[in-house]
């Protein structure tokens, strides 16, 4: 098996479109691979690393041709007969077996010319669907420019977006035009940005103006539009490879909701996903939307989830990511362009060895002292690239720190000293110029945070899986009745917006979903499914422990549950957790089970936890 996954590498080898095809493949594999890992990290970071991606690909071709080979010994030299003649039957290499003097010359030739011929075929077949699959971005440049002369200027608006242009960072002078033809706002030009809007826009209310605004700006504040045909451009070069669409389809998507988590920065979700779906559905009926219009039909779920997902991590790239990301990608094609495979002694392992990233990530400038009081409690968004961190205790800078705060809870973060959950700390940091974000939750921000807080507190953590306590959300009822308190939904949140708009004569649904707490007894959710319901319950004191979903009901659901709150005064437990653990409050129990017809069934199981190995208090600076 070895030696046939040598020889096949050393065929590649010798082949350059074979080798181009083959590290290409292996860029969008890791390419498409990091994208899947980094699902909760905002949509700028995905959309960046997709648009490096097309980058390097493009890139590619030339710098394999143009650079100096560099051989990658792999196999033995036994073998480079075989491997020379499997070459020839691509173009490459030559046949170094002597035609015997009996052979019909006829035929020699006939087998000479046989592998220029394939290669000549297959070199046409590309060449043809490369301009088939170009014609479209030509003719779309060209309809965009008959377009823009037949539109005009929207002057009732050219203030707003200056505005907004000012807002956004955006320096550069952008035309906005009305057109009679079109049915979703888009933006297209390179040197000359232009938004084009749908006439009808004159009658929107000033919120839809805004929204649609601010998003078509912040595609032009990215440069989206050359990007885009860029990778366009790329999807035509490699028109045969299935994953250069797969990564086009999530570039698309990863871009709109950049533009998409721009506006809800400063709008509100519901309202904004209501014009998407407005938007999209002019579309039912129609061609699909140019590239970068603010609604289509393909991704409109994906993006509606996520603009109504308040878990989800939103922000800009700053320049030092993108200056990073650009360092990484030009390395990545320097490094791999010029690889060669040759027979000769294995020397694989050595050349994939990946070199370790050893700087660290801090803040410019940091204090950590003693909590002050009177000073608020909680993390803030950055404000002129300052974190603060206020009233915290050094497990709740751990949880923060080492994961998610959405989904990582207090109870996971075990060990250390007796002062980590007594001692609380202000912690104020300057994030530095460079750095142009405002989330707090920055994947570069937390990871400041890490090095911050194995500076000044000497913290040494371990990610470790343990067997803790936890529970099952599962039927009360053995005929599977549900409560008075839980009925089934008619809808889920995307369903709602997508259906018919209300009629304004008639009264208006209640559109909210998510959970409610009123007050520190009262839970209720609406339009929730049970895994939604589970999570929020993992994140009650009462609970204190992973809950997880496992009563089989599909759908969404609408509940209101009362309880006693005072979990830790119980004194008759309904279960036992470790050393450091709570149990489950009894009065939770028994309303989940008469009210919702709902059981929690303590249990263990394994748990992913951080354990805090070593810690010191801070020294003050």
């Amino acid at each position: 098996m070895t030696e046939v996954l040598t020889q096949i590498v050393l065929v590649i080898g010798a082949s350059t479109e074979l080798s181009i095809l083959a590290k290409a493949t292996t860029i969008l594999v890791l390419a498409l691979l990091a994208l899947w890992m980094s699902r909760r990290v905002p949509a700028s970071v995905r959309s960046l690393v997709l648009a490096s991606t097309f980058g390097i690909l493009f890139v590619l071709p030339i710098a394999a041709v143009v650079t100096p080979p560099v051989a990658l010994k792999v196999g033995t030299s036994d073998i480079r007969s075989e491997i020379t003649g499997l070459s020839a039957g691509i173009g490459h290499g030559r046949d170094e077996h002597p035609v015997p003097p009996s052979s019909d010359r006829s035929a020699s030739s006939a087998r000479n010319r046989s592998p220029v011929s394939i290669r000549l075929l297959l070199m046409t077949a590309w060449a043809t669907g490369a301009v088939l699959f170009l014609a479209p971005v030509i003719e779309t440049a060209r309809r965009l420019r008959r377009m823009r002369r037949s539109a005009r200027r929207w002057l009732n608006q050219e203030t707003l977006v200056r505005t907004l242009s000012r807002e956004a960072g955006l320096h550069r002078h952008v035309v906005v035009l009305l057109h009679d033809d079109l049915l979703v706002p888009f933006t297209y030009g390179v040197l000359r940005p232009t938004i084009l809007m749908p006439a009808d826009a004159q009658n929107w209310t000033n919120a839809e103006i805004r929204q649609a605004v601010i998003h078509e700006l912040e595609h032009v504040r990215r440069s989206d539009w050359p990007l885009h045909v860029l990778a366009r451009v790329v999807c035509a070069l490699y028109w045969f490879h299935p994953l250069v669409w797969r990564a086009w389809r999530c570039f698309c998507l990863e871009s709109e909701r950049a533009c998409d988590d721009a506006v809800v920065r400063s709008a509100e979700g519901i309202a904004y996903a209501e014009q998407l779906v407005s938007l999209a559905r002019r579309l039912s009926r129609c061609a699909p939307a140019p590239v970068l219009s603010m609604a289509n039909r393909g991704d409109l779920a994906a993006r509606v989830a996520a603009v109504l997902d308040t878990t989800q991590a939103r922000g800009r790239v700053g320049m030092l990511g993108r200056g990073a990301t650009l360092v990484i990608a030009v390395a990545l094609v320097a490094c791999i362009s010029p690889l060669k495979a040759t027979s000769g002694t294995s020397a694989l392992a050595r050349a994939q060895a990946p070199a370790q990233n050893t700087s660290s990530v801090a803040f410019e400038q940091a204090s950590v002292m003693p909590h002050t009081p009177g000073k608020p409690r909680g993390i803030p968004p950055l404000i002129d690239g300052r974190f603060t961190a206020g009233d915290s205790t050094l497990r709740e800078l751990v949880r923060i720190a080492y994961g998610d705060p959405f989904t990582r809870f207090e109870f996971q973060v075990i060990g250390g000293p007796a002062w980590v959950d007594s001692d609380r700390f202000d912690i104020e940091a300057q994030v530095g110029s460079g750095l142009n974000i405002g989330a707090s939750w920055h994947p570069r921000v937390v990871a400041m945070l890490r090095t911050l807080l194995a500076d000044r507190f000497k913290l040494e953590v371990l990610s470790e899986t343990r067997q803790l306590p936890m529970a099952d959300l599962v039927l009360a009822n053995s005929d599977r009745k549900l409560g008075a308190g839980l009925r089934r939904s008619a809808e889920n949140c995307i369903d709602l917006l997508a259906g018919p708009l209300p009629n304004p004569s008639e009264p208006q649904p209640d559109r909210w979903c998510g959970f409610k707490f009123s007050g520190p007894s009262v839970l209720t959710g609406q339009k929730v499914s049970m895994a939604a319901l589970a999570g929020g319950l993992s994140n009650r004191p009462e609970v204190d422990r992973v809950v997880r979903d496992r009563t089989g009901l599909e759908g969404a659901f609408d509940f209101h549950v009362e309880f006693t709150s005072d979990a830790r005064s119980a004194s008759n437990a309904s279960s036992t957790r470790g050393a450091n653990a709570s149990p489950i409050s009894p009065a939770l129990l028994t309303a989940l089970e008469t009210q919702l017809g709902l059981r929690l069934e303590a249990k263990q199981g394994p748990v992913d936890v951080l354990v805090i190995r070593h810690a010191e208090k801070p020294t003050e600076k």
